[in-house]
């Protein structure tokens, strides 16, 4: 059923690229009226691929907190990474507007880079501190325009049998800059569809947990010290109790 899977999602994703042009070509004649609708248009074709994906993987997605997800706001959403399944998972979810921040290789893949600008994915050198800076400021404008992010902080897919690796301190400097609020999330079993017997693809069911947002708005140096360690505390709990169940 693995290599099935996996054959039946590389057809796919012949046919979503080739059937990007067209939609890409759509959206952007609506983007000469309507920035907006654009964004929405090239966002829903990408939720669709990704749920598409799960499907075919035989991926069912459990889901908790959906009540905590801010409606009227743009938020930086941070959680852990375990597997290259975390952004079809999250990304196949209702959610606003929401682009997610890249490694920079992933910018040099054909195809796939260019879906991710549509949808105002940021792209991450961390060898590079010049375009880091450069990167946490332009995703500070996005969330300022009404834009969500998705960033792991992590910086990296935990292989480890540790909870979390160790946090990068920027990502949460994008949301205190804005003035953001941080929605906390934990994501677990997205390495049992693929890490665990890479290249093949095998069903795994998959469960998020969005907690409730973090105000970043107003606070103070002694609270901006604090956020960080309370988000990242709240993730390791809500891992270890997933795993227990």
């Amino acid at each position: 059923m693995g290599y099935f899977s996996t054959v039946c999602v590389m057809l796919f994703l012949v046919l979503f690229f080739l059937a990007g042009f067209v939609v890409s070509g759509v959206a952007f004649l609506v983007g000469l009226l309507s920035q907006d609708k654009k964004d929405r248009i090239n966002t829903a074709y990408v939720r669709f691929g990704f749920r598409v994906i799960l499907f075919l993987s035989n991926c069912p997605v459990e889901v908790v907190g959906m009540e905590n997800i801010p409606e009227k706001e743009a938020a930086l959403f941070i959680g852990n990474h375990r597997g290259m399944f975390d952004v079809v998972a999250l990304g196949s979810l209702p959610l606003p507007l929401i682009g997610f921040v890249a490694k920079a290789e992933l910018e040099k893949v054909p195809f796939l880079n260019g879906w991710m600008r549509r949808i105002h994915c940021l792209f991450l050198d961390r060898k590079d501190i010049r375009q880091g800076m450069q990167m946490i400021l332009s995703a500070i404008d996005l969330l300022k325009e009404g834009r969500s992010l998705c960033i792991f902080p992590e910086g990296t897919r935990n292989t480890t049998a540790d909870p979390l690796l160790p946090f990068h301190a920027g990502s949460f400097k994008i949301a205190l800059k804005a003035g953001a609020p941080i929605v906390p999330f934990v994501i677990n079993g997205t390495e049992g569809t693929l890490e665990d017997h890479f290249p093949r693809i095998d069903g795994h069911r998959i469960r998020i947990e969005f907690g409730t947002p973090v105000p970043t708005a107003g606070a103070d140096r002694t609270r901006q010290k604090e956020i960080p360690e309370e988000v990242r505390t709240w993730i390791e709990e809500k891992y270890l109790a997933q795993k227990e169940a």
